[in-house]
């Protein structure tokens, strides 16, 4: 099962701060001499609690299959992964992508439903949500995310919409850009302005509800909080350590699939945007999981 929980954090772990890898060093000394200017003039250094606007007007196409936005996230690296997170979230390393396209949010029940109209896709075993015991069929929640979808549904849906998967690294960069951030938005705290998250809303949120405080760096919604989505990885925690430069396919082989965001129900520490978790590809899970496609081409 994912790791979660909505009442408690995680217990603190004492350890030594690792010295940085050969690669990091530039940017840390980039860091430093940042930090003495700052000091030097007065500027107060801790990171601004508002949230960051969009790096530029996001380039949108429109899928024809569904209807979906689709965000274009240019060619370039980004940091991935935490040293302040869980073990399999180390080391911070410099991952390259292509370019590529991302949804701009969740999948929604509205855009599902079209797949199963089709005769393509499975409609969900279960209709309800946590609080609202009609669901997926009701047109009150169209446009919400779209829940109890095992891995492969979520695959086939993709494919018929004309994309696929994300990989995990290409969902990682969409959620935190290219300066490594904690969250969507920034470094500000989690909180109800900004997500759905920490069971404050008891149930799922319209996608997008959060677009001016809670969008990633390209103007992407949802990816903190609202519904757990799954990518295309396998699930190893030591991929880090081997992970290749350039376009991670992640792992051949494994036994469970990268879920990534978060749900409504996670405290703060699981909406980090380099939290990683796992399940098995055919588990539906109590609060059920969602997600979001991606595409080499609009």
């Amino acid at each position: 099962m994912p790791k979660r929980s909505p009442i408690a954090p995680p217990p603190v772990k004492l350890r030594s701060r690792p010295r940085p890898p050969a690669w990091a060093l530039p940017a840390v000394l980039a860091g430093l001499l940042a930090t003495s200017v700052l000091l030097a003039t007065g500027k107060n250094s801790r990171p601004p609690t508002q949230p960051s606007p969009p790096a530029s007007t996001p380039n949108v196409q429109t899928s024809p299959v569904d209807g979906m936005a689709l965000i274009f996230i240019p060619a370039g690296p980004f940091p991935m992964g935490s040293d302040q997170g869980d073990p399999d979230e180390k080391p911070v390393h410099i991952v390259t992508l292509s370019d590529y396209w991302i949804d701009q949010t969740e999948v929604t029940n509205a855009m599902y439903a079209r797949c199963v109209q089709a005769g393509v896709c499975q409609p969900p075993r279960k209709t309800a949500s946590a609080t609202r015991s009609d669901y997926y069929d009701n047109t009150l929640y169209a446009n919400y995310p779209m829940l109890q979808v095992k891995w492969e549904m979520a695959s086939r849906y993709c494919a018929w919409a004309r994309r696929r998967l994300p990989s995990e690294a290409e969902w990682e960069k969409a959620a935190r850009g290219p300066d490594g951030r904690t969250y969507p938005w920034g470094e500000a705290a989690p909180d109800a302005t900004r997500l759905n998250f920490n069971n404050l809303l008891g149930d799922t949120a319209p996608v997008a509800s959060y677009p001016l405080t809670g969008a990633s760096p390209y103007a992407i919604h949802d990816l903190a909080g609202n519904a757990w989505e799954w990518v295309n990885d396998y699930y190893d925690p030591n991929y880090y350590q081997a992970s290749p430069a350039s376009n991670p396919p992640g792992p051949t082989q494994g036994s469970t699939r990268i879920l990534r965001g978060g749900s409504w129900n996670n405290y703060g520490y699981y909406v980090r945007a380099a939290s990683r978790s796992a399940a098995a590809p055919d588990d539906l899970d109590g609060t059920g999981y969602g997600f979001r496609c991606a595409s080499t081409q609009p």
